[in-house]
């Protein structure tokens, strides 16, 4: 049975969000007026394969308008916990039903940008991440790797990225041939959402929005996904609407404070 990708978890976008080169930077100390902090997030998931599930989750910050947690309204045991022992470390816990199931700490290089990870679960798997950037800031080069306190880290993946002369993320290439190739509106170009991730948009940057983001795996087309938005009175981007090739459609939905 094909997987559709496009059908991530609200948590596996969290981690998508801090590491697709967008200058990001764990601020401590932000300006909230010009922040668009986002108050609650609903994904509407229409999947080919599973039927339809709407889920909204409350988003709560700390004085410094860090994310400290995200919770599912209708089960308060469906949460990810975040918190900051130093400048230049967060972690985060994720609950299903209450009950532990990934622990992830992302470590910050000298720019405040996503340096590396490391990630257990409660199946006792671990594995790290790695990322490099250019003089741009621009996340080139992620290396993933599975670990183990006898062999220590090993490498099982590398992706590369592609940017185009706007600065917008154009292709991404893993060792395993997969592909995703990305299109944007060049004529909206917006600031996104303060969307689920510890770590805060820099808030006066705005960035084409996505159009299309199309994935393949070697040289075979797996899906299609085409992307609408409509914005609030406040010109803040409020739906986000994929259509998946495959029939699935996921809406996602904000509101802020």
């Amino acid at each position: 049975m094909k997987k559709n990708l496009y059908l991530f978890p609200i948590l596996t976008i969290t981690i998508l969000l801090t590491s697709c080169g967008k200058e990001y930077s764990a601020n401590t100390n932000t300006d909230t007026s010009a922040l668009n902090k986002v108050k609650t997030y609903t994904e509407d998931i229409t999947s080919s394969y599973y039927g339809n599930s709407v889920t909204t989750y409350n988003l709560a910050y700390d004085t410094n308008d860090r994310l400290i947690s995200i919770t599912s309204i209708t089960n308060s045991g469906n949460k990810s916990l975040f918190s900051f022992p130093t400048n230049s470390l967060y972690t985060m816990d994720l609950y299903n039903s209450g009950s532990l199931a990934i622990h992830e700490d992302f470590y910050l290089n000298s720019n405040f940008y996503l340096d590396s990870t490391f990630q257990y679960n409660n199946t006792k798997d671990s594995s790290t991440e790695k990322y490099f950037y250019n003089t741009s800031n621009q996340l080139i080069k992620m290396n993933e790797y599975s670990y183990s306190a006898v062999t220590g880290s090993k490498l099982i993946n590398t992706t590369t990225n592609t940017y185009d002369g706007n600065g917008d993320l154009i292709e991404s290439l893993d060792l395993n041939s997969n592909v995703n190739t990305l299109e944007y509106y060049l004529d909206l170009s917006y600031a996104m959402p303060f969307a689920p991730g510890p770590v805060n948009a820099n808030s006066s940057k705005k960035n084409h929005l996505l159009k299309r983001h199309s994935l393949s795996s070697n040289n075979y087309l797996i899906d299609t996904a085409t992307f609408t938005y409509t914005f609030d009175t406040k010109n803040r981007i409020s739906t986000e609407k994929a259509i998946v090739s495959d029939g699935s459609i996921v809406i996602k939905t904000y509101t802020y404070f």
